[in-house]
């Protein structure tokens, strides 16, 4: 864990909740700037791999509350472990359906001008593990956030972690 601790945010810059995630966002009227989360295409701590594609907690409902709960200029950002073969990509595309789904039909037509995606790893091992991450800004992106974007692409892309003398390796997909 101590390799990671360069990527993290200032310790006082976020808060860090521990509870069930529709639980959490059905029973607080609070907003939030930023919700990140964890999408799991498999549970990769269970042999044979669990598929957990079915979660409650991606459904059009839940991607809902969720967008319901950003500030304006808020920003949704979902992350998936990326695993190799038929399973790898299948995640990311349902929830990216539900959130559309989940969306009032202006904000679904735009959704595609409003999403930036980008898969990032910490080797360059041919099995490396691949994570995939979406984020979500329902007001659009600005320039500004353009700007902060590529100074976080480049400042990430030039660091590196002491166990393997590499840095991240972060790769832009898709951009508004």
């Amino acid at each position: 864990t101590q390799a990671y601790v360069d990527f993290l945010p200032e310790p006082d810059s976020f808060k860090l909740v521990y509870q069930d995630v529709r639980t959490f966002f059905e029973t607080s009227d609070t907003k939030f700037d930023v919700i990140s989360m964890m999408v799991e295409a498999v549970n990769s701590t269970l042999e044979p791999y669990t598929d957990e594609s079915t979660s409650l907690v991606y459904t059009t409902e839940a991607l809902r509350t969720y967008r319901e709960a950003l500030t304006p200029g808020g920003y949704l950002l979902l992350q998936q472990f990326h695993t190799n073969g038929e399973q790898g990509d299948a995640m990311i595309h349902k929830v990216l359906a539900s959130l559309e789904a989940a969306l009032e039909p202006a904000e679904a037509a735009t959704l595609k001008e409003n999403i930036l995606l980008y898969s990032y790893t910490f080797t360059s091992l041919p099995n490396a593990k691949r994570y995939l991450a979406v984020v979500y800004k329902p007001a659009g992106f600005s320039t500004a956030d353009s700007q902060i974007f590529n100074e976080w692409l480049k400042e990430n892309n030039e660091k590196t972690v002491s166990w393997n003398n590499t840095g991240p390796i972060i790769t832009v997909l898709h951009t508004p």
